[in-house]
């Protein structure tokens, strides 16, 4: 019997599953309503765990009455390609993860610690059985997934008159026992303090309950390809031969002038605090870099030194923004964009391109969503994770857009692998294609890719001095300077002529590497891709693989596959905004790409596709 979806989300019906999945029972309207009248304020800003999620009913009500978030599993791939789409209809997927897992495989192991616990669990499985219930509720407690104070509420069928009888936990104790008809339903509730654990005073634990964690971190999605990477060096670590095609960073050793730099640095004498900006060699430095780059004069002034280029973009976000404002993203996107842009209170707003714009956003894409909120427009080129850049043309033609529709707002172009080129492409200057607009251009860059430095922690913004006035008094109540040995390295890397040398032959591995990917991909079943014009990336397009009518819903889906049934590791589409790629790095071996690539190439073989 199929599970009915019964009521409305944000003025929205909630609408059933889809045909020919089975094994599904209903949850009458009267059940839910009082299982979320016993529950009240529980639920405002509860982190919710739905085991059995279905027609994902229980978790969309939370979300309605106050939920923070909602982690939704089942088992069924079009229940969980249903699922991803009803959250998209009711502008809730940001709150979602939808799951494709059995729940006690997703419970077997314990709670990641950098997973939050969840402070309210719904066990509603299609059939009721011990078998079902103890397991998982045991799982529950004992693996630490949930919060002090949780509920977990379950309901289930009676069968002939008589209800299951679940086996709870020691320590969770029982609040509501109760028939609806033919249903029942039991809530439970965990320890206000976690009892301590064997390696842990009881002092230690209480200390962690009482921690409060805010909205606002809550909100925030761990890094997709964080995730994937840490999951592919977990099955290293336990002995599988897992190909990475997730990492993020060169595979290179820095240049040996930077590393000598760095122990000289070391060895010299004291190591203090550097100042806040950037001490000022590196920053008269970076300024000569980018006046050269760019065709116009930056003093060291312009220039904030931060810990990375995220950081950089972090500070420019929190310097500028405020509830109200839009800044303006292309689809694909770097992961944490839309992330740092909420963090600052202001809205990202998603230009959606495809393979017919190149996957970069144009004039006629762009228009109609500029406003006067838009604060921002961000342009990051060569872009990660496609991989494209855009000309002279293309910048000038998006720059007379801006000035009639939103002449207000600020450039931003987010140049971090401006150096790493292919095919003759050459990195265009915003500030020589925009002629008009030059005053509100804002530049980003950093040591991390080109030099293979992203340890040193190394970025760059340049700006308007008022800017990097308000950036910097950010970064001094919060990171303060970033490394002093690490401002050095990047000083030898952006000065000395002997790093230029290591530089090269690390361009001309990508390069060749490039052509192994590209190569492998065009002879994978079902694949196409858009040839990059810089960075490391491939973004592989492989919805013939994914969706309605294939044996995997989404890309997530196929990534997980590939990673835990092929060991394959690639980062999937959904993430950057764009459903139905993955992400392929190219920054590993000539060996591992080829291997991984027949790996792909064979598995992708043994599927339908759509």
């Amino acid at each position: 019997m199929q599970r009915i979806g019964g009521g409305t989300l944000r003025g929205r019906v909630l609408s059933a599953l889809p045909r020919g999945v089975a094994g599904l029972r209903p949850t009458g309207s009267r059940v839910r309503g009082a299982i979320f009248d016993r529950l009240q304020t529980d639920v405002i800003d509860a982190r919710v765990l739905d085991l059995f999620a279905g027609s994902g009913a229980l978790s969309f009500e939370a979300l309605s009455r106050g939920a923070s978030s909602a982690t939704m599993l089942d088992t069924s791939p079009k229940v969980v390609a249903h699922l991803r789409k009803q959250a998209q209809t009711f502008c809730v997927d940001r709150a979602c993860e939808v799951i494709n897992i059995d729940a006690l495989r997703y419970l077997r192991n314990d709670r990641p610690p950098e997973q939050p616990a969840f402070d309210l669990v719904f066990v509603d499985p299609p059939f009721a059985t011990p078998e079902v219930f103890d397991p998982v509720v045991a799982r529950l407690a004992a693996g630490g997934w949930l919060s002090p104070d949780a509920l977990v509420v379950c309901e289930f069928e009676r069968v002939r008159g008589k209800r299951l009888t679940i086996a709870w936990p020691e320590g969770i104790e029982l609040e509501l026992s109760r028939a609806y008809g033919q249903a029942h339903v039991e809530i439970a509730r965990s320890p206000a303090s976690p009892a301590a654990s064997p390696n842990r005073s009881s002092t230690e634990a209480t200390t962690v309950s009482d921690v409060p964690i805010s909205t606002r971190a809550q909100r925030i999605k761990p890094s997709a390809t964080l995730a994937v990477s840490g999951r592919a060096k977990q099955l290293r670590a336990e002995g599988k031969q897992v190909l990475n095609f997730a990492a993020g960073e060169p595979d290179f050793s820095p240049p040996k002038a930077v590393c000598d730099a760095m122990v000289e640095r070391s060895t010299s004498g004291p190591v203090g605090y550097a100042p806040v900006p950037g001490t000022p060699q590196l920053r008269a430095a970076v300024a000569a870099e980018l006046s050269e780059v760019h065709g116009r004069t930056f003093e060291p002034t312009d220039i904030l030194v931060s810990c990375g280029a995220k950081h950089s973009l972090a500070n420019l976000f929190l310097a500028t923004c405020e509830a109200g404002d839009e800044v303006v993203i292309a689809a694909p996107y770097w992961v944490s964009y839309p992330d740092m842009i909420g963090l600052a209170e202001a809205t990202p707003v998603v230009v959606t391109t495809s393979a017919e714009t190149g996957l970069r956003m144009t004039p006629e894409l762009l228009e109609p969503v500029l406003s006067s909120r838009t604060k921002m427009i961000v342009i990051n080129s060569p872009c990660n994770p496609t991989g494209v850049g855009y000309t002279a043309e293309h910048l000038r033609a998006l720059g007379e857009v801006i000035a009639n529709k939103a002449p207000q707002a600020w450039i931003v172009v987010d140049d971090i692998y401006r150096k790493l080129v292919y095919d003759g492409y050459t990195h265009a200057s915003a500030f020589v294609a925009l002629d008009g607009l030059t005053d509100r251009v804002i530049v980003v860059d950093g040591v991390s890719k080109t030099y293979a430095m992203t340890g040193f922690r190394i970025g760059f913004l340049a700006g308007p001095k008022p800017l990097i006035a308000a950036a910097s008094r950010i970064q001094s109540q919060t990171t303060s300077g970033a490394a002093t040995m690490s401002q050095q390295a990047a000083l030898v890397a952006l000065t000395d002529p002997s790093v230029a040398a290591d530089t090269a032959a690390m361009h001309e591995a990508f390069t060749r590497r490039r052509t192994i990917m590209l190569e492998g991909l065009a002879a994978a079943p079902g694949v196409s891709v858009i040839r990059p014009d810089g960075a490391f990336y491939a973004f592989a397009n492989v919805a013939a693989h994914c969706g309605e009518g294939t044996a995997y819903p989404d890309d997530v889906a196929l990534a997980t596959w590939l990673l835990e049934e092929r060991l394959v590791a690639s980062v999937p589409g959904t993430p950057f905004g764009a459903p139905g790629h993955l992400r392929l790095s190219y920054a590993t071996d000539d060996a591992t790409i080829r291997e991984g690539l027949s790996r792909i190439a064979e598995a992708l073989s043994s599927l339908p596709t759509a």
